[in-house]
């Protein structure tokens, strides 16, 4: 304990408490103790690489480490970070042995994060953990890059870039959605002063770190997961085994979240995948910045239906979003494999019901207020009543390149629009063209004829 709290600085506390391989790195009892030893300072317990809790044995992990974790961490300003990989919280999150957790019972001292190397499915989990955020299970969500995020497949890629500006603008995207845990690896290269740049862009006010509730850039359609089909589990945490494809099962069973495991690296996602009809991504590699034409579909806990939970602590998604989306939200179940009605009584193929779930997306637009294509990451939120600020970030996580991003408007319509950091002055319209240089982003203040 006392070498733990050596770490301590002025703000307080920031260790790992475990890990996925091996979560009791300490005993519970001294993390109680550490914990109070900081004397009332912020500590931050990381737990990163949750990868092993689809095992059969990690719900004993859950009732005698994590739920009591977070049962102290109220008690002496503690948080519980953990930093999972793969498709954990569009997965693991909405296992049983998780329920005190989805429930938003600890939503104040839980962040989700993630630890998205030697992954390919960035696309997915932004949108699990945003909707986790966004309907209240947390109340919080983190982020993190590190040196070999770049790398797809481990099994043929080594990893160690020094030079980061994906991470930069990964992160400018993230915090633009609301991140406020930034866990980002130390760089020791003659770029170790590039991540500055966020902080500027923070303090100076053009990047916008919105609540939940001022968020505008939801498509109203979302996916209510509930316990997820064993496969789906089993293959989305076998980014590294390129040995599961099973030809007499796979032609014959299309997943709504598939080709994940390692023997799809840098493949074809289908097209009744959700990646296709909703991120707008093509391929399993590196969707950190996937381009969600339609605005972000998030993937929530069920919110009608038998599969809801009316009593959970969270409450509802609409009472968490901006009061624009209060009638407009509209949800299909899935198990990650299959759709089912909301009375549960009926099954629907992926590949077929697809169609239905993208032709509601791309409906959804009519009533938000702008959607932006053109090979982008977006965010929109509302800063005050006449103003949004629209975020546009250079896609190409790998291969940046100029962009000219296409912004439509559909519910509002503006009157002026504004640079924040040229100053320069975008006329108005119905469909504006925006530049956004190679590598880089831009910050544009939209002020309505209207209020929102």
């Amino acid at each position: 304990m006392e070498k733990a709290l050596r770490g301590m600085n002025e703000n307080g506390l920031c260790m790992w408490g475990g890990h996925g391989v091996d979560p009791f790195y300490y005993n519970p009892e001294t993390l109680w103790k550490i914990m109070k030893g900081t004397r009332g300072k912020k500590s931050v317990f990381i737990w990163p690489e949750l990868t092993i809790l689809h095992k059969k044995e990690f719900p004993f992990a859950v009732e005698h480490l994590f739920a009591p974790f977070a049962e102290h961490a109220r008690k002496y300003n503690s948080t519980l970070y953990l930093r999972s990989k793969h498709n954990f919280w569009l997965g693991n999150i909405y296992r049983p042995e998780w329920s005190r957790f989805l429930s938003g019972e600890f939503a104040d001292v839980a962040v989700p994060s993630m630890e998205e190397t030697q992954d390919q499915a960035q696309d997915l989990s932004l949108a699990g953990r945003l909707g986790l955020w966004s309907s209240g299970v947390f109340s919080s969500w983190g982020t993190r890059c590190a040196r070999d995020n770049p790398s797809f497949t481990r099994n043929r890629q080594f990893s160690h870039q020094e030079l980061p500006n994906h991470f930069l603008r990964n992160a400018v995207y993230h915090v633009a959605y609301g991140a406020t845990y930034i866990n980002n690896f130390s760089i020791s290269s003659a770029y170790s002063d590039y991540m500055n740049i966020l902080w500027e862009l923070i303090g100076s006010g053009a990047l916008y770190i919105p609540k939940r509730e001022e968020i505008v850039s939801f498509n109203p359609v979302h996916l209510g997961m509930i316990t997820p089909d064993e496969r789906y589990m089993r293959e989305a945490h076998s980014t590294t085994t390129s040995i599961r494809y099973d030809e007499a099962f796979h032609p014959e069973n299309p997943y709504v979240f598939s080709r994940l495991d390692g023997a799809w690296s840098g493949a074809k996602v289908t097209d009744w995948d959700f990646s296709t009809y909703a991120a707008g991504v093509k391929d399993r590699r590196q969707n950190f910045l996937a381009p969600y034409p339609n605005g972000m579909v998030l993937i929530t806990p069920p919110q009608t239906g038998v599969f809801a939970d009316p009593n959970a602590p969270r409450g509802t998604l609409a009472e968490h979003l901006h009061p624009m989306y209060g009638n407009l939200l509209k949800e299909h179940i899935t198990n990650g494999r299959h759709y089912f009605s909301s009375d549960g009584k009926e099954t629907f193929s992926a590949d077929v019901y697809a169609e239905r779930v993208r032709a509601e997306i791309e409906a959804g637009t009519e009533k938000m207020p702008l959607t932006v294509s053109g090979g982008v990451a977006w965010v929109c939120a509302q800063t005050a009543p006449h103003h949004l600020r629209l975020t546009l970030i250079d896609s190409g996580y790998l291969n940046p390149s100029r962009k000219t991003a296409k912004v439509e408007f559909h519910a509002v319509n503006p009157l002026k629009i504004t640079d924040l950091l040229s100053g320069e002055q975008i006329a108005p319209g119905r469909v504006c063209e925006v530049d956004v240089p190679c590598g880089l982003f831009r910050f544009l203040d939209i002020e309505l004829t209207q209020p929102l």
